[in-house]
């Protein structure tokens, strides 16, 4: 017989703390007003032993539900929150025995977990409902204390509105995300079409041309023949050469994958001996470089690159047949270069290099002066 058995090593490895941490700083408007009512001199010891018992209880569920309800080992967070849910109510109901009116406290903490969570079509009806059960039961029970009763009316709009300006964000970051991988995916495409695009038409004609000459110029086809395996030598270790840089995600592994770009290209160089550069400007100078080199390997003819970087600025110098500033090469990316940079707060400035050649110059600081004269 054989057994299947499935196990999870960690079952609450994924635990968000963050989002416990976010639930947790409100909950000192639960405990200052149950506090008050169990320090009540007439409130029975035992009372308070169950008071306190409960709001623990209570306190505990809540922030485990929001640690754990974004995540899945076993079963579908859409049948977690519920649950969890139903144990919040169960226990604020049961809080009314010895807490009496204070217990309406529970009130905003049962309107946060599905206002964040559960669907918009069940939260904010269940948020209306709240309000309503919660204005009414005080009214005819607690008539007393019904002025007590409007800051956590207050709380529960205040947690619903909160909870759909966050829904909002979350939304907008992923469309933002989504936008930036439809970007990426649209340079790969650029770039393979840059990469294979003419290297593939031209071997497609002198192969077309090969198949003719095969049988009546011999010398003729070897040419042609020698000419197609350096293109597709070339278009290999062009395809290499983006891959490696596409894999890089960081600045120092840029500098290696340039590197390697390089050496395949037969391009000398010169890199930055410490090139560890961190934070925003370290993605954004990864991908100026994997920018520049291809441009480098493709287009300028260069026998060797000068690469110098601080924390704030970033050159990249060749000696190939150069470009100047108010030139427009879309082919190549420097456009997209300038505006990323520019996106990013910085200025990127593509000019023409002292000694020939091509100098790329990005400053995130706003100081213009150069990293050397090359």
């Amino acid at each position: 017989m054989n057994l299947q058995v499935r196990t999870h090593r960690k079952p609450y490895g994924s635990f968000n703390l963050s989002n416990m941490a976010l639930a947790g700083i409100w909950l000192p408007f639960l405990l200052i007003p149950i506090w008050s009512r169990l320090q009540e001199p007439s409130t029975p010891l035992s009372l308070r032993v169950v008071g306190a018992a409960i709001t623990a209880a209570f306190i505990a569920v809540y922030l485990f539900a929001f640690g754990t309800v974004r995540y899945s080992q076993t079963w579908s967070p859409t049948l977690r929150w519920p649950l969890f849910l139903g144990i919040l109510v169960a226990l604020s109901v049961l809080s009314m025995w010895p807490l009496g009116a204070y217990a309406i406290a529970f009130t905003p903490f049962l309107c946060a977990l599905p206002c964040f969570v559960a669907p918009l079509s069940f939260a904010i009806p269940w948020t209306l409902f709240l309000i309503a059960t919660t204005g009414c039961i005080a009214w005819i029970s607690y008539s007393s204390q019904t002025l007590s009763v409007w800051p956590y009316i207050f709380s529960c709009l205040f947690v619903l509105v909160t909870a759909l300006f966050s829904r909002h964000d979350e939304k907008l970051t992923e469309v933002r995300h989504q936008l930036d991988m439809v970007k990426e995916r649209e340079r790969i495409a650029l770039d393979v079409h840059d990469l294979l695009g003419h290297s593939l038409t031209v071997i497609n004609l002198k192969s077309e041309l090969l198949k003719h000459l095969i049988e009546t110029d011999l010398q003729a086809s070897r040419r042609e023949l020698e000419d197609i395996i350096l293109l597709s030598r070339k278009a290999l270790t062009e395809v290499r050469s983006t891959v490696t840089q596409l894999r890089s995600p960081d600045f120092s592994q840029a500098i290696e994958a340039t590197k390697q770009a390089l050496d395949a290209a037969a391009i000398s160089y010169r890199l930055p001996t410490q090139p560890a550069v961190v934070g925003t400007n370290g993605a954004l100078f990864s991908w100026v470089l994997r920018e520049a080199t291809t441009n480098i390997v493709r287009h300028a003819q260069a026998s060797h690159v000068d690469i110098r970087v601080t924390a704030d600025k970033l050159q990249i110098s060749d000696d190939g047949v150069g470009i100047n500033d108010t030139a427009e090469n879309h082919g190549n990316g420097l456009s997209s270069m300038r505006k990323r940079v520019k996106a990013a707060g910085g200025t990127a400035i593509v000019e023409e290099a002292p000694n020939g050649g091509t100098r790329i110059f990005v400053t995130m600081s706003g100081n213009k002066e150069r990293l050397g004269n090359v």
